[in-house]
């Protein structure tokens, strides 16, 4: 029998995972020294970024199922879902699409026509539902850029913020393939449009909301600005984001001053945040970043007072987290076979949202060179009760 709503009490997870006896992280950021919790965990406890060991004793399970008007379609990429909302009696999701040609063909081959990657060349397009289950595609919310702006080449991976009545989509952009060597999407910021209604229009903000890090600086959120998100919280505006530094010929810890391994390389993978008085900025990097080491995808919500984040990759994978002040985060619970790149349904997003109501959402498949879709997940009766 499946549990509505397992994150309505933060003690039940913790006592289920045997981590009752975990202290949350101070709520004053200020008490810390120049690193996050995560960070001081990632350095006294850690002696690599990646772990592909699935958790013990996982508390949480999660059931998948089909998605119905979003699934596999051969031509068609759709992944990268936002949150879901509901208004009225509909459900709102946006989501990374692409049509045409081959899955991928790399840098080297892309074109303006023929995608390096996956989310390469994607526009950002809304969906609508009766029932959460049968979904109908509305067509592009955001499209790309002119030619020459900072978003021309694609618009992906969104995020949808509710507040006061307006809607915002948070997504990365990238300008071009022109860079030498762009790797992975090098370069990438933030945009953000608005609305006043879920249906748009979407007005554009003229420049990024956030960039990436001074790579000669050696900052660690250098080359990519990644997966925004943004939580309200006593007024103020969370944006969590992914980046990474680039990456050194060894992943593992090596002794001396964690800012030091950083800087060669050393968190290749991990969560930022930056805080703003306004949903449009500007906001302002924490200084204990990054707050969460390894994670990929952020995938956060309100809880009590704080900020509740699930983590699919590094040494914490598949945890759920929680952070007092939504900056310094400490495992709380584990989930078995966790969703990848994951929109929750969200009841609310007033500033005392609680997520009471948190038991369902929408995530993307990804499947070697198979077509990227979405399906439906839920969470189930927790394990080990």
């Amino acid at each position: 029998m499946r549990t509505k709503h397992p994150f309505i009490f933060l003690a039940s997870i913790m006592t289920l995972s045997g981590l009752s006896d975990v202290a949350l992280p101070d709520a004053s950021a200020e008490n810390r020294a120049a690193e996050s919790a995560a960070q001081e965990r990632f350095r006294v406890q850690y002696h690599s970024q990646w772990s592909d060991t699935p958790p013990a004793n996982a508390t949480i399970a999660i059931e998948y199922s089909a998605a119905e008007g979003l699934g596999r379609e051969v031509g068609i990429i759709r992944r990268d879902p936002t949150d879901i909302i509901k208004m009225g009696d509909t459900y709102f999701l946006w989501y990374t699409r692409s049509a045409g040609g081959p899955l991928r063909v790399g840098v080297p081959n892309a074109t303006d026509t023929l995608r390096a990657y996956p989310w390469d060349l994607g526009d950002i397009w809304l969906a609508t539902s009766k029932d959460g289950i049968q979904w109908q595609e509305q067509g592009p919310a955001v499209v790309r850029g002119e030619p020459g702006t900072y978003d021309a080449r694609s618009v992906f991976t969104p995020n949808i913020l509710v507040s006061k009545g307006k809607y915002y989509l948070f997504y990365q952009t990238a300008p071009n393939l022109d860079d030498p060597d762009p790797g992975d999407f090098k370069w990438t910021k933030i945009g953000m449009s608005w609305a006043d209604s879920p249906y748009g229009p979407w007005h554009r903000a003229p420049a990024p909301v956030l960039s990436h890090g001074d790579y000669e600086k050696g900052e660690w959120d250098a080359l990519v600005a990644h997966d925004p998100s943004v939580i309200e919280r006593d007024g103020r505006y969370f944006l969590y984001y992914k980046s990474r530094y680039h990456r050194g010929p060894d992943q593992r810890f090596a002794e001396g001053d964690l800012k030091d391994w950083v800087a060669k390389g050393g968190i290749p993978i991990g969560w930022g945040v930056a805080v703003a008085n306004n949903p449009k900025g500007p906001y302002v990097k924490s200084e204990l970043n990054p707050v969460i080491i390894g994670g990929h995808e952020c995938i956060v919500w309100p809880h009590q007072t704080g900020v509740c984040a699930l983590v699919t990759q590094g040494p914490e994978k598949n945890t759920i987290q929680y952070a007092a002040d939504a900056i310094n985060f400490a495992p709380i619970g584990t989930v078995k076979e966790a969703p990848i790149a994951a929109g929750l349904f969200r009841t609310d997003f007033s500033d005392t949202d609680d997520s009471s109501e948190l038991d369902w959402g929408i995530s993307h498949v990804v499947t070697g060179t198979d077509w990227h879709h979405l399906r439906r997940f839920e969470f189930t009766e927790p394990l080990n009760r």
